[in-house]
Parts: structure tokens; sequence; C-alpha cells
């Protein structure tokens, strides 16, 4: 029997539809995903397909981190319907994240930011594990003060409402490093995403 550690990793929260598979906290193959209003039919297929690609069977999984938002009310909650059955029906241990965290470079002081519409964006700040902006909704102007005044912070997310141009593709090592850094989810039924309204 073998004794590897699987784990699935998914967000479905915003633009890009990111789903990886690791092996011993190391990325065996991830991908980042663009399917506009399709992500609710796509989701599974493509997890099925990166399984199959990697001769990994979902009854070999250990572990699944799903990102639960803030992000596109609809999308969160694909990511999220799918990790909870999964974890629940096999047993297995699940982690959430802040969704703005999984884009986040784990090795570097990150900005990450998110259109929130309405001139507003969605913004968090992290240092690793030390979170030095907590998930909010702030003005374009506030996000874009910031920006100039931390040079020296790695830009991640979608960035494009505030003109700038930046890859919105989650890095899959830090995802699974924030992911498994969460506390296990104990109550998988009782998971509730983070949406618009709870910031």
């Amino acid at each position: 029997m073998s004794n590897d550690r699987y784990g699935l990793l998914l967000d479905t929260s915003n633009i890009k539809m990111f789903i990886a598979l690791a092996k011993n906290n190391e990325i065996l193959a991830s991908k980042n995903l663009t399917f506009p209003r399709k992500q609710a039919e796509m989701l599974v297929p493509e997890i099925k397909s990166l399984l199959s690609e990697n001769k990994v069977m979902v009854k070999d999984l250990s572990f699944i981190g799903v990102g639960i938002g803030p992000g596109s009310f609809t999308g969160i909650r694909i990511a999220m319907s799918v990790a909870k059955t999964v974890a629940f029906a096999l047993n297995l241990e699940l982690f959430a994240l802040d969704s703005l965290m999984g884009y986040a470079k784990f090795f570097e002081p990150s900005i990450v930011i998110f259109n929130a519409r309405s001139g507003r964006s969605y913004f968090a700040c992290y240092d690793g594990l030390i979170v030095l902006m907590n998930s909010q909704i702030v003005s374009n102007e506030f996000a874009l003060k910031f920006i100039e005044e931390h040079p020296n912070f790695t830009l991640c997310g979608d960035l494009k409402h505030l003109g700038i141009d930046t890859s919105s593709e989650v890095d899959a090592k830090s995802f699974l490093r924030y992911a498994t850094s969460q506390e296990r989810v104990n109550n998988i039924k009782g998971l509730k995403p983070i949406y618009l309204k709870d910031l």
C-alpha cells in the first residue's frame, strides 16, 4: 500500500478556474483555465482529466484545499460544492483558505487585487503567513496609492481594471503552502464562503 499523500487544490472564485494535484507537499500538475460562465460544467471533467493524466484515483486523495472567496458569487460556490462533497463522502481532510491568499506569492511580499466593480477592488496584502492586510473591499484610488507606496511588493491577481497588466494565474506551490497552513475544517457541511456582503 502506497504511503504517498495526494491532495487536490481548487479555486473558482475569480476569472481563472484553478485546479492542481499535489503529492507529498510537491505539485504534480496544475491548470489555470478560463471558461467564462462554464466553470460549473467544466470543473469536474477537468478534475477527472487531471487525475487520469497523473494516474491518480479519487480514492487516493488524502486532502482537498479550496479557496472560499471573496470573488464571484456564483464562482465561489462551484469549487466549494465539489470540495465539500468529495471531502465529506471520502472523509478527506479539507483545508479552506481566503481566495486572495491563494493568489499571493508565498516567498514574496504580495499585494493581491481583483475587480470588485463599481470603482472598487478586492484587496489583501501578505508576507508569507503574515497577513499584513486582511481581505477587504477598497476604492480603486486606495489600491493604486497603496501600490505606489509599496513598490517592492509583488502584484498578484487581476489588475486590468487599474490599468496594470499582471499574471492572473495562481502560483500552485504557493497555494499548496497557504492551504496546508490552515486548520483542518472540522464541520465540512457548515463551511461558509466569504461573500462580498461579508466584507
